[in-house]
């Protein structure tokens, strides 16, 4: 007759690893059902954020402008402005909103342009001139949430309408 002294049987070692993958696989279930919805809700408040700052952005450029008669073009997706030295443009292009500086100082004309913001559905630009002053519209649908529209609104300063 065997004596059973020490150890494991193969039948407790079955137990044991069948309770293991059973509290493995609830918490993982606990940890993807919270954590995968916050990435979401995460991911949207980055993206508000940065259309939030591409607004601060473009309010800046806005009220950098010396008189309304300095705007060269506009159009519901483009708004362009000559400075002293550079042109200065903002413009809805391939779902981004860019901002395009042209220096003309230089005998070669050069032309930077930056990715303000992407992600976007929809941007419309609006001048809207009364006879105190000129101001300027900005009207951003990010592409995640077709109900949601940023608004910016600046006013040129007063005195300076074209």
């Amino acid at each position: 007759m065997m004596k059973y002294n020490a150890g494991f049987s193969l039948i407790i070692f079955m137990i044991y690893l069948l309770l293991f993958s059973l509290i493995v696989v609830l918490t993982t279930s606990i940890i993807s059902t919270l954590f995968i919805p916050s990435l979401a809700s995460v991911h949207k408040c980055n993206f508000l954020i940065e259309l939030h700052i591409a607004q601060d952005l473009f309010v800046g450029d806005v009220r950098k402008i010396e008189s309304a008669k300095s705007l060269k073009s506009i159009n519901s997706h483009e708004l362009t402005w000559c400075n002293e030295k550079t042109d200065i443009c903002w413009r809805f292009n391939n779902n981004r909103l860019e901002r395009v500086e042209e220096n003309r100082t230089d005998v070669k004309s050069k032309k930077n342009t930056s990715i303000v913001a992407s992600g976007i559905s929809e941007a419309t630009f609006t001048i809207e001139k009364s006879n105190m002053n000129t101001s300027v519209e900005l009207l951003l649908t990010p592409k995640y949430d077709q109900s949601l529209v940023v608004r910016s609104y600046c006013t040129l300063r007063t005195g300076l309408t074209s």
